[in-house]
């Protein structure tokens, strides 16, 4: 196998996971700090960690760091607000072609699986029959 087959391959793989492609799906439109992709799909800190990097690792996603003010009250001290810098990891698309690629799968998936489809969407209708 050529060397480009053999990227083509390993690029395939990274965007065929379903979380992969809910949190390229979720960041589409702008940043996201990693516990807000978290909380949005509803996944484990680590499961997140772990496809965030493959997704940085590969070129899809950039990560970098945001110094961010937290305020919280300090349960010790009546009314007493603390306030803490720290700096937390946001995640953007390194670039939006991405989307016209996988906007290529999806026609083409449903192209080609238009009878499926079909059928899906009429046993659906029937399901709300019943």
């Amino acid at each position: 196998m050529s060397e480009i087959r053999k990227l083509i391959v390993e690029f395939l793989k990274i965007i065929t996971d379903q979380t992969r492609l809910e949190i390229l799906q979720l960041i589409k439109d702008g940043e996201k700090s990693s516990s807000e992709i978290q909380v949005n799909l509803n996944k484990c800190q680590s499961t997140i960690s772990q496809h965030l990097k493959l997704l940085v690792g590969n070129g899809l996603v950039v990560s970098y760091q945001k110094e961010t003010l937290l305020e919280f009250e300090d349960p010790k001290k009546k009314n007493k607000i603390n306030k803490i810098m720290k700096s937390i990891n946001y995640y953007k698309i390194k670039s939006p072609d991405i989307f016209e690629l996988l906007s290529k799968i999806q026609s083409f998936v449903i192209n080609t699986n238009k009878e499926k489809i079909n059928n899906i969407r009429d046993l659906d209708i029937l399901d709300t029959l019943f």
